[in-house]
């Protein structure tokens, strides 16, 4: 499955962190800030699901904190 998001943010994003079924598939550091679509920074990623029920969560950290998104 291909996860995309959009990121919006003022201050640069310092990590990303994405989860499937509380299970982490991938963590990010030190990447290029790209706008596109509106977005302060676009997040495509190939993650792998389970049948049947799954759930996705996206940890997104900057200087103000960290914020969450499931899906």
């Amino acid at each position: 499955y291909t996860l995309k998001a959009c990121v919006q943010t003022e201050s640069p994003v310092s990590k990303i962190e994405i989860y499937v079924n509380d299970v982490m598939q991938t963590q990010q550091r030190g990447f290029e800030v790209v706008p596109d679509d509106g977005c302060d920074q676009t997040i495509e990623k190939q993650v792998k699901l389970k049948q049947g029920t799954n759930i996705i969560k996206l940890s997104v950290t900057n200087k103000g904190g960290v914020t969450q998104a499931e899906v």
